[in-house]
């Protein structure tokens, strides 16, 4: 428990750090999301039409349906990373680099963790920063 008139994270490093680094990298990707889909809207070449998508979407058209109708193939795991000029490949380093941003964090925690004497919570964190790290990767 904390004192009376103590924040909890003013008593937890972990919860600051691992916060934090949350925090900016999703303050971060949200922008990159919100920017490259106004360019998408503003005529930035995509992969996709934004209104055919939208339409295949409220369609209910399955995923590989619409990505096999617009660019005639299935993307490999890290298509984004090729084509980083297109407005599509933004939006998708946005939404990845949000979901990554928990694998520094458990990593950061993890260390703290550990420093601490709490084996059981360092390995956790491990576990956790790895269980989203390799999927990233594109190992499991």
């Amino acid at each position: 428990m904390h004192e009376p008139g103590q924040s909890p994270l003013q008593q937890s490093p972990i919860a600051r750090i691992y916060g934090e680094i949350v925090y900016w990298c999703t303050i971060v990707a949200s922008f990159l999301v919100i920017i490259s889909t106004t360019c998408a809207f503003l005529g930035m070449p995509g992969l996709f039409d934004p209104a055919y998508l939208f339409s295949s979407i409220w369609a209910g058209k399955e995923a590989a349906e619409i990505w096999l109708s617009s660019t005639g193939q299935l993307p490999d795991t890290h298509w984004y990373l090729y084509q980083l000029w297109n407005a599509d490949s933004l939006a998708m380093l946005g939404i990845v680099l949000g979901i990554f941003s928990v694998v520094p964090a458990s990593f950061a925690a993890s260390v703290i963790f550990f420093k601490q004497g709490q084996n059981f919570f360092g390995i956790m964190g491990l576990l956790t920063g790895l269980l989203i790290l390799l999927p990233c990767l594109g190992l499991i």
